[in-house]
């Protein structure tokens, strides 16, 4: 029965103490808030490039297009000596015709743009314009590593007007990736330092204006825990305010790139690769709490060791 009262007693005093010093409660709460924000919003960055990036490197696939004098008959040669460049490269070849490309830029563009549908009563009215199209291939490779040289030996054959390839795309996003990785950390450093010296400021001042009664505690034998407790119990509601409000925000934020992306189209949402939220939930409010957890703790005794003797 006494060592509930004990616990009630640290329980209670530690939220009176919370509470008492509101300017810089709500100060170490906002920094631990904004600390776990930006990170949190970072590694889901991070985590979306990475998709972005698997599955780019999935597809491994360029895309050419012949001259337009180039009849569907002929790009048969034109393929085959693109294929002979290094046919231990390609694993895919698929063929787009004039008349499928210019369904394509019918589908894009419409009517309005001066292209007529084709129909069985006007193939001779719309034969020049699908004879003006180009003959395209679609060669999936075994690897990205594989793009850069196909490319420009592709380049050089006879019949081939354009070649476009999503390395720089790749190159573009891993970039990118390396920065927010770099980011990530550095605001972990920075940020986490910041919220563990404002929460040791805040625990200080209830310290100080106990001291006295430390001391007193101290030399009737009051117990480590009895004495500590109230100011661990502060470290930890600042910590675990802190992170829950920044859970809640970062998981808002990313429920509405999710909805957004979703709204553009399927081939959007299949390039970005966006996961729905609950894939990340639980990790990302473990971490957040581990991290409150932790704050308080290296804050609590930050602050009191210059009283308390550990």
């Amino acid at each position: 029965m006494n060592k509930i009262r004990i616990l009630i007693y640290i329980i209670k005093q530690g939220f009176v103490n919370t509470f008492k010093h509101c300017y810089n409660f709500l100060s170490s709460t906002f920094v631990i808030f904004v600390a776990l924000f930006i990170m949190g919003c970072l590694a889901l960055t991070s985590i979306g490039l990475s998709n972005i990036l698997e599955n780019m490197s999935e597809q491994r696939v360029i895309t050419i297009d012949c001259d337009d004098s180039i009849s569907d008959e002929a790009s048969v040669v034109v393929l085959g000596s693109i294929i002979d460049v290094d046919p231990d490269k390609v694993v895919g070849v698929k063929t787009i015709s004039k008349r499928e490309n210019y369904e394509k830029a019918l589908d894009m563009f419409g009517e309005s743009a001066g292209f007529l549908v084709p129909t069985e009563d006007n193939e001779e009215e719309v034969a020049p314009y699908i004879e003006s199209m180009f003959v395209s291939f679609v060669i999936t490779l075994k690897s990205t590593e594989d793009v850069a040289d196909f490319v420009e030996a592709v380049r050089t054959v006879p019949g081939v007007h354009d070649v476009t390839d999503n390395l720089s795309i790749y190159e573009y996003f891993s970039s990118i990736q390396f920065w927010v990785e770099f980011g990530s950390y550095a605001a972990m450093i920075i940020l986490g330092f910041l919220s563990v010296m404002l929460s040791i400021n805040t625990i200080k001042l209830t310290v100080d204006s106990r001291k006295e009664e430390l001391e007193i505690m101290k030399h009737i034998g009051a117990s480590r825990s009895y004495m500590t407790g109230p100011f661990l119990i502060e470290g930890l509601l600042i910590g675990l305010i802190g992170s829950v409000a920044a859970f809640f925000a970062v998981r808002g934020v990313y429920v509405y790139v999710y909805n957004y992306v979703a709204s553009q189209g399927e081939s959007v949402m299949s390039l970005i690769n966006l996961k729905p939220i609950s894939a990340y939930s639980e990790k990302m409010f473990l971490i957040f709490i581990l991290a409150a957890v932790f704050v308080g703790v290296l804050s609590s005794i930050s602050a009191t060791r210059k009283h308390i003797k550990y």
